[in-house]
């Protein structure tokens, strides 16, 4: 039998190798699988231990949070309207030509839904919930949320304020009176407080198909929860309106200044010409007769204004009632029969899961410090480790051993 070219056993020889290394390294993950799984195994009870004690904290969070309830309501916005304004009163542009005067049109311009939804969630609106008066079933009794945030607080409550703010939040008698610095009123550290209360319960969203914008109030309560949510939809409309009508309310304020001025000129002329002709009851000269036109022709002119005026006036009020914005209540809010949370079993479950993995963590941990421990080379990037991210190491004595034994191996 001839005997291989050298090349060819080195082939396989190389061969052999490799398959000895595949199987050492399949040997070794195995026995890496497995002794995971006996450190789980061995730490069985501290990952029990841990699950426990999840458990535990997290049944007694659950049980102690209180029920919550959310009411909810769809809102729809008015479809804007084409015209109108002072341009469909006839007669007022030239009128108010004729006056020097360029009233424009009537027209509160328009508002989209994403603009509705940030009046809705503005500061305005949610100031002016906060100062509403609800029943609150926990106080049992009838109050505004800024009065609500400034009950006295129990004593784990002003320590956790303590702590949390500075020793300055514990106490805050004497601070809810208005503010004023320069006219402008600023809001009370209670009525802040009652502000970002009244933005945790409410949430709005809106239907990008329909258009449709969905208010939802969460409180603990079902009643206040639907008494929240109208609310906001009272103020919402209430302050839309106000902001569309703002300049249609002052250009009709305009005019109606300018109407009582021109009654009071009407007066003044008709009482000069009466003056005039009871001065002269049979004027003859030229220079009376004059003056008599003249006079005539002013109360004329200001009881043709007079009139004009008090017709667009009219006009103009209607109006501003037709322009005025109207939000439709789809579905109104209403006390929820079933509660929204804390669904305590689920919360449990979860506790229950977090502690087992946190557990399993911990077994893990502790195992690879010990086996580090014994290790030389990894004991000494353990101690490497160590120096850098804590100035005091636990392993500073295991540490100083290991730089003794490196120097004795150096020399």
């Amino acid at each position: 039998m001839s005997e291989l070219p050298s090349s060819d056993r080195a082939i396989r020889a190389e061969s052999h190798a490799n398959a000895s290394d595949s199987a050492e390294d399949a040997s070794s993950e195995d026995v890496s699988l497995l002794d995971l799984l006996l450190v789980l195994v061995e730490k069985r009870s501290l990952i029990v231990r841990t699950a426990l004690v999840a458990v535990l904290l997290g049944s007694t969070y659950a049980f102690l949070a209180s029920d919550s309830y959310v009411s909810t309501a769809k809102l729809s916005r008015e479809s804007e309207q084409s015209g109108g304004g002072l341009s469909q009163l006839g007669g007022l542009g030239a009128l108010s030509g004729g006056l020097g005067i360029n009233l424009g049109t009537l027209s509160g311009g328009g508002m989209n839904s994403a603009a509705f939804q940030e009046v809705l969630e503005s500061r305005e609106v949610r100031l002016s919930v906060a100062r509403d008066t609800f029943w609150f079933p926990d106080a049992q009794k009838r109050m505004t949320f800024v009065e609500y945030v400034d009950q006295p607080a129990g004593l784990l409550q002003r320590i956790i304020d303590a702590v949390m703010r500075g020793d300055d939040a514990a106490d805050t008698t004497g601070t809810n009176a208005t503010a004023v610095d320069g006219g402008i009123r600023k809001m009370t550290e209670q009525e802040g407080d009652a502000v970002e209360m009244i933005s945790q319960l409410m949430s709005s969203s809106i239907n990008q198909d329909s258009g449709l914008m969905t208010v939802s109030v969460q409180a603990g309560d079902p009643v206040l929860s639907a008494e929240v949510a109208s609310s906001f939809i009272r103020h919402l409309t209430d302050r839309v309106r106000e902001l569309r009508t703002a300049k249609v309310r002052e250009r009709v304020a305009f005019v109606e200044s300018r109407f009582q001025e021109v009654g009071a000129e009407l007066n003044e002329a008709e009482d000069d010409l009466a003056q005039f002709l009871e001065q002269n009851q049979n004027p003859t000269t030229a220079t009376l007769k004059f003056q008599e036109d003249r006079l005539r022709r002013q109360v004329n002119f200001k009881q043709q204004l007079y009139s004009d005026l008090r017709g667009q006036l009219t006009q103009a009020r209607l109006d501003l009632q037709r322009q005025q914005p109207v939000v439709t209540v789809v579905e109104k809010p209403v006390p929820p029969l079933q509660k929204s949370g804390p669904n305590r079993l689920l919360f449990i479950i979860l506790s229950g899961v977090v502690g087992v993995l946190l557990g399993c963590g911990i077994a893990i941990t502790l195992t690879l410090v010990q086996v580090f421990r014994h290790d030389k080379h990894q004991q000494e990037k353990l101690d490497r480790l160590s120096e850098l991210l804590l100035p005091i190491s636990p392993f500073s004595g295991a540490s100083s051993s290991t730089e003794e034994q490196r120097t004795e191996e150096h020399s």
